[in-house]
């Protein structure tokens, strides 16, 4: 009996990441990512990149699945920070699969359900501290937006793993400080279209540079109107950030 091929990807606002495997799942071949579509120079639609990932790698594949960062309904999901939106029969079309061997998904899951398949080389350790296995697991994932997900452990069986829409419920304030934040980039969310400040908007990539900008207000001069302010340089962009925060926290009780 020919080894089964699988199709898997993790698809968010800015990267859409396709990878295959056969037996294992950690043994993922041909990863790529797409972003910039050189045909258009605008962001790959998924289905072009889902037509031509299958394309380059030549391959004949059992069965897809598609982790998406957008709220699943029936059989299509509308991605949260991007147009698209991707509907099981035309993946299977793409994939020329049968639509009962194309699943599309919420991508928090799956990355909470890969959790236990990590190797201690793959994990950092940000505060010491004594683990439980039987205890609830959360998942943040700050990106192009937020994804927020969680797991439960009932009585001894596996962790089960269920997706959140945490990353869009109001941000709240937990002293002045964040009072101060939170007006501060309301305009900046109203400015954009959202009617409210929600968690996504503060803790995105995007909303990082957002509270550096704060911050640097806050050092430069105790009113967020200092004209001096504007001087400040420019953030760096969001990707300079994580190294920053993780050292951060490990300095730091969080």
């Amino acid at each position: 009996m020919p080894e089964q091929k699988f199709l898997i990807s993790d698809i968010g606002g800015t990267n859409i990441r396709l990878a295959w495997f056969e037996g294992s799942p950690r043994d993922r071949r041909d990863e790529t990512t797409f972003r910039t579509n050189p045909q258009t120079n605008r962001p790959y639609e998924i289905l072009t990149a889902v037509r031509e990932y299958a394309a380059k790698v030549n391959q004949s594949f059992t069965a897809a699945c598609l982790g998406l960062a957008g709220r699943v309904e029936k059989d299509q999901v509308q991605i949260t920070n991007r147009p698209d939106c991707v509907r099981r029969r035309d993946v299977a079309a793409a994939l020329k699969l049968d639509e009962s061997k194309v699943l599309l998904v919420n991508d928090m899951p799956p990355h909470l359900a890969g959790v236990g398949l990590l190797l201690p080389s793959e994990l950092i350790e940000i505060q010491a501290g004594k683990p439980d296995e039987t205890a609830s697991r959360a998942i943040l994932m700050p990106g192009t937006g937020v994804g927020v997900g969680g797991a439960v452990s009932v009585h001894g069986n596996p962790h089960l793993p269920f997706a959140s829409e945490g990353g869009h419920i109001d941000f709240a304030p937990r002293d002045e400080q964040q009072d101060q934040l939170r007006k501060f980039l309301r305009p900046l969310a109203e400015k954009e279209k959202q009617n409210h400040v929600s968690n996504e908007f503060v803790f995105c990539g995007e909303g990082l540079r957002r509270i550096y900008a704060f911050m640097k207000i806050q050092t430069s001069q105790t009113s967020m109107a200092c004209p001096e302010a504007k001087k400040s340089p420019p953030p760096p962009r969001p990707r300079i950030f994580p190294p920053m925060i993780f050292a951060g926290a490990r300095s730091s009780c969080i």
